[in-house]
């Protein structure tokens, strides 16, 4: 999946002639899910950073606890978790900055990891309730 086409993120893709491409243009940038790939995989489309911008929400089952965790895959929705603090690592390069924060904010909402176009994975503190009932139910 091409999370956008901006060349840093896009250049080699040519090294990967078998496989499919699922490219952002063939996506009208809606704020929701334009495409299931599975049960668990889902492919949302938000503009923002850049015309059409794809993230990928993936639902993680815990077979010992039960509980489901969402991991994200934002690409430059999210530069890296410094951008959570300061602002300005993704408004400068942003081309709609109120499109991009409403984006932002729905995957802070349904993710409880986000991994952003650059820098490591990061844990977000999403629905403290089901952490705890989830925690309950491993400790009963």
């Amino acid at each position: 999946m091409l999370s956008h086409w901006h060349s840093d993120h896009v250049s080699n893709i040519d090294l990967f002639s078998d496989a499919t491409v699922i490219d952002p243009n063939n996506y009208w940038p809606e704020g929701k899910i334009v495409e299931k790939l599975s049960d668990r995989i889902d492919i949302l489309a938000f503009s923002g950073h850049s015309t059409v911008d794809l993230a990928v929400t993936i639902r993680q089952r815990d077979l010992l606890t039960g509980c489901t965790r969402v991991v994200s895959v934002a690409g430059d929705l999210f530069e890296s978790e410094d951008d959570l603090v300061k602002e300005e690592l993704w408004k400068d390069i942003s081309i709609d900055t109120e499109k991009q924060l409403i984006a932002r904010r729905h995957l802070l909402d349904v993710s409880d990891i986000i991994v952003p176009g650059h820098g490591r994975a990061f844990r977000v503190g999403r629905r403290p309730m089901v952490s705890i009932v989830c925690l309950q139910t491993f400790l009963a």
